[in-house]
């Protein structure tokens, strides 16, 4: 096999998890894909281990929250512990927001086999372990990239676009010639996994009924050493603490010092250590996310301290982003400038990210006395101001704290249908007409309702009868689709709904939807990454339809696909 040549839509070098969700999406819509990774198989140690609800949603959208939803746990509270690991504030992560969990932990192993499993669904994508990424040669039409495979066969791909998924030393990148600027904190951190979670008993400070301390996270905001303990899968728990100046690694990662880190949290002697690792976190972002037809992804484009736990989230984000964008240039339907919104949407939240995670190192974290003394009396004020003395729960929160949760878990305090934030997600149902005569019906989220395509999205009326023929044309050669939400009640016509063609029709079961859309005086437009792009009244919805239409150059149809 050596010096053979290969064609492909898109190389994909590193299948972690930015790499195997982005070749996952590009094979749900057709693209050719090649997936490298040097390893011969996945990192068995875990690493990231929270996933918020965006993170869900955005792996529900590959078809892959179904296999992997059984390895995850759900996070029931975070609390924040002074030195003497009393709460000093509190919320609650309970609730759902848009149909999944705010906040789960996970095993990044698990999510990384689900990744690669459902490779197997695609004829149209290609796994290739063990294989490097040698050197790329971006011709402007093409992309020809050298590979090796098991050190000594070697190949030429040629494709049309590379995806840099290969990390935070990312070989991509340095063949950009991209700089990666950013902060390395001073102290490095030891990150212990542990096997029979003492589900931390001893200092429980819950009243009897509550949350059990098995789903609860810990921030330990002690200056004289700040650590952080989640809940993680089969009954294993994390612990990271901080390595102080005067402390070698060598020292805080001897069996007789993690003893007694880990001792106020339970009996030792049951813990079973399955790692211990001293790592060094870093702040860092690519310069650029896109030079000609070469991308970055994940954390060879970004490296997010994990005070906030947006690490893993990040890179889920950059390949939904990308992913329908590459999908849409390469079958011609939107010109290659799309490409470049990337870059100027992907940028700059990575570096709110970025830095958000660095300010709440700082604000959860300190190693001042004075400074945690004034944290925990805001805190405590905090708590106080939301009704509650120990907890804030999200939904009687005010504002004001909400945003300090968005702080600290990246989510957005939007709860209407905004532009450039996501749909919002509920319940639906879809009905159908039995052979019986009656009416089936099925429950599911809206978007397991939906293509994955752009979506024109209603309430009660079709929104096609408020669009011109120019505008419904240009929306068909993106492939866009049409739904109806209808009020949850009505069963008449239920036969006559069902029959139409090119519409998708659900029902409003529990009134979410009419609030949101005003009962009816909203329409919006979603890209395939759920995101809104439009939203407006019924009578200005063909105008603003048409101009964002335009602002994607839609109707110049380039063929660029070399497979």
């Amino acid at each position: 096999m050596s010096n053979e040549s290969s064609i492909y839509d898109v190389l994909i070098v590193g299948a972690g998890p930015a790499g195997a969700l982005s070749a996952n999406l590009l094979g749900k819509y057709g693209v050719k894909v090649l997936l490298v990774d040097k390893e011969d198989d996945i990192v068995k140690t875990p690493r990231a281990v929270g996933l918020c609800n965006e993170g869900s949603r955005i792996i529900n959208a590959a078809g892959l929250m179904e296999s992997f939803e059984p390895t995850l746990l759900d996070a029931a509270q975070v609390q924040f512990r002074c030195a003497s690991l009393e709460p000093f504030f509190s919320f609650d992560c309970a609730e759902e927001v848009n149909g999944f969990p705010i906040l789960r932990t996970l095993y990044q192993p698990a999510l990384e086999q689900c990744m690669r499993d459902g490779l197997d669904r695609y004829d149209n994508v290609d796994f290739w372990k063990s294989t490097e990424c040698l050197q790329i040669e971006d011709r402007g039409n093409e992309v020809l990239c050298r590979v090796v495979t098991n050190g000594d066969e070697y190949r030429t791909i040629s494709c049309r676009y590379v995806l840099g998924c290969d990390g935070g030393r990312s070989n991509i990148r340095k063949m950009m010639n991209v700089g990666f600027t950013g902060h390395t904190y001073a102290q490095d951190w030891l990150i212990l996994d542990v096997e029979n979670d003492p589900s931390v008993h001893t200092h429980n400070q819950h009243k009897e009924g509550k949350t059990n301390d098995r789903d609860l996270v810990y921030f330990m905001c002690d200056p004289n050493r700040p650590g952080v303990t989640l809940p993680t899968p089969n009954n294993t728990r994390r612990w990271e603490f901080v390595v102080k100046n005067d402390e070698s690694n060598e020292y805080i990662s001897s069996d007789a010092a993690v003893k007694e880190l880990l001792k106020p949290w339970g009996d030792v002697s049951e813990m079973n250590v399955i790692r211990k690792t001293i790592y060094t976190f870093h702040a860092r972002i690519a310069k650029k996310f896109r030079v000609g037809n070469v991308f970055l992804l994940g954390d060879a484009a970004h490296l997010t301290p994990p005070f906030a736990g947006q690490g893993l989230m990040a890179g889920l984000r950059d390949s939904y982003n990308i992913s329908w964008k590459l999908a849409q240039v390469l079958k011609g339907t939107l010109s290659d400038r799309v490409l470049d919104t990337y870059h100027s949407e992907r940028r700059p939240q990575a570096v709110i990210i970025v830095n958000t995670a660095r300010a709440m190192g700082m604000l959860v974290l300190p190693q001042s006395k004075w400074f945690s003394k004034v944290r925990n009396v805001v805190f405590r004020t905090l708590n106080r101001i939301s009704g509650r003395s120990d907890v804030a729960s999200i939904k009687k929160t005010p504002n004001s704290i909400l945003g300090m949760r968005s702080l600290m878990l990246g989510l957005g305090d939007v709860s209407e249908l905004t532009v450039g934030y996501e749909f919002l997600q509920s319940i639906v149902e879809t009905r159908f007409v039995a052979k019986t005569g009656g009416v089936d019906k099925q429950s599911s989220l809206i978007d397991d309702c939906l293509s994955g395509n752009f979506a024109v999205i209603s309430y009660e009326k079709s929104a096609q009868s408020n669009l011109s023929d120019d505008t419904k044309s240009r929306l068909s050669e993106i492939d866009s689709e049409y739904c109806v939400i209808k009020g949850g009640h009505d069963l008449s016509r239920v036969e006559e709904i069902s029959r139409k063609t090119g519409e998708t029709v659900v029902w409003d079961v529990d009134g979410y939807y009419r609030d949101k859309f005003d009962s009816g005086k909203k329409c919006v437009l979603i890209r395939p990454d759920k995101m809104i792009v439009v939203c407006e009244s019924p009578e200005r919805f063909d105008s603003a339809v048409g101009k964002y239409l335009s602002s994607l150059e839609v109707g110049q149809k380039i063929k660029l696909s070399l497979a």
